[in-house]
C-alpha cells in the first residue's frame, strides 16, 4: 500500500469482513464473530497509522472508522435478509435509493418542506417498497441516541409511519450500555424509551434488557416484525 495514501472506509471495511470470513470459516458463531469486530477494526487502525502520514493520523482514523462501520453494518444486514424479501440501502439523503421507497420516509414539515429520517440504512420489503426499519449505525451511543429517538416518536405520531421502526446499531466506545455503567445514565434512558431497539457490537458484557440487546439477535427481531 503507498506509504503516503491512507485506508480509505471501503478498504476497512473489506479488511473487517474477510476477517469476520475467516472466523466464519472456523466454525464461530456469529455471537462470537460480532464480538471481535472491535479487534478487527484496532487491526486495521495499526494499518492506518502505518499508511497515514498526515498531521492529525486520529482525526483521519475517527471518520475513516465511522464510514467503515456503516458499510460492515449494511454488509451484514443486507446478506442476512435477502431470504426475507428485504432489502437494505444507504439512508443518506444523498444515496441512492428507489424513488418509492424515498416518498415513503418523507415527513411534511409544511412550509419548511418535506424531509426523510437521519440515518444510515433503510430496510425496506423489495416487492412493496414497505419501508420497514431505519437504523442508525455509531461508535458510540451518544453520537446518535437522542436523534434516533427524535425520530422514533416523530414517526410514531403519523399514521403512514407508525410502523416504521428506528434502530441503532453501535460499538458502544463510550461504554454506556457495559454491564457496569450506570443503569440510570441519560443516554441509556433515551435509548430505552424513545427507540424501538438498540443494537450492541461490543466485546465488553452488556447489560441487556428488551430494547438493549447484542447485535446478533437483530436479524431475529427484524424477522418478527
Amino acid at each position: 500500500m503507498n506509504a503516503h495514501k491512507k485506508m480509505t472506509a471501503r478498504e476497512v471495511a473489506d479488511f473487517v469482513l474477510a476477517r469476520c470470513e475467516q472466523a466464519k470459516q472456523k466454525k464461530q458463531s456469529n455471537e462470537s464473530i460480532y464480538k471481535q469486530i472491535s479487534a478487527f477494526l484496532k487491526e486495521a487502525q495499526d494499518n492506518h497509522r502505518k499508511s497515514y502520514q498526515g498531521k492529525d493520523p486520529a482525526q483521519s482514523w475517527k471518520t475513516v472508522k465511522g464510514n467503515a462501520i456503516e458499510k460492515i453494518v449494511r454488509h451484514i444486514i443486507d446478506n442476512d435478509i435477502v431470504s426475507l424479501g428485504m432489502v437494505a440501502v444507504g439512508g443518506k439523503e444523498k444515496d441512492p435509493m428507489p424513488k418509492e421507497v424515498k416518498e415513503k420516509l418523507l415527513i411534511d414539515y409544511a412550509n419548511m418542506g418535506k424531509h426523510i429520517p437521519d440515518s444510515d440504512i433503510v430496510i425496506y420489503e423489495r416487492a412493496t417498497y414497505r419501508v420497514i426499519a431505519i437504523v442508525s449505525v455509531k461508535s458510540t451511543l451518544r453520537e446518535r441516541v437522542a436523534q434516533t429517538g427524535y425520530w422514533s416518536l416523530k414517526t410514531k405520531s403519523l399514521t403512514d409511519k407508525k410502523h416504521i421502526k428506528m434502530l441503532l446499531v453501535t460499538l458502544d466506545e463510550d461504554g454506556v450500555l457495559a454491564k457496569e455503567a450506570s443503569a440510570a445514565s441519560k443516554s441509556r434512558a433515551i435509548a430505552e424509551k424513545d427507540t424501538d431497539g438498540v443494537y450492541v457490537i461490543s466485546e465488553k458484557k452488556l447489560l441487556p434488557s428488551d430494547t438493549i440487546k447484542p447485535f446478533h439477535q437483530f436479524i431475529g427481531d427484524i424477522k418478527r416484525l
